[in-house]
């Protein structure tokens, strides 16, 4: 049994380990299946850019809701340029290939 999981063990936390494990399996998982119904009613650019947008105020609004502070304007400027490389450099050849495919 690998260490992670007999630390796990050890310490009572073996199935918060497992559920959480899970969790990633099934959300990444259903990932490229949601993509691939996305592509069918919608531009690969577009659904990829929506998810992101999307994901981007989810994660603002929860920061937001445990009170912590707006971005600074360099924080904004680094956030634009790391996820406009993600969005438009990695995932938006992932999802132009799954219509190619």
């Amino acid at each position: 049994m690998p260490t992670d999981f007999k630390l796990a063990a050890q310490n009572g936390r073996l199935v918060p380990l497992l559920v959480a494990l899970l969790i990633v399996y099934i959300v990444w998982g259903t990932t490229y299946y949601a993509l691939g119904v996305a592509m069918a009613s919608m531009p690969p650019l577009l659904m990829n850019g929506a998810r992101f947008v999307l994901a981007g105020l989810v994660m603002l609004a929860i920061a937001r809701a445990q009170g912590l502070a707006w971005p600074t304007a360099l924080q904004w400027r680094h956030a634009a340029v790391v996820g406009g490389l993600m969005a438009f450099g990695a995932m938006a050849t992932v999802a132009v290939s799954g219509v190619a495919h």
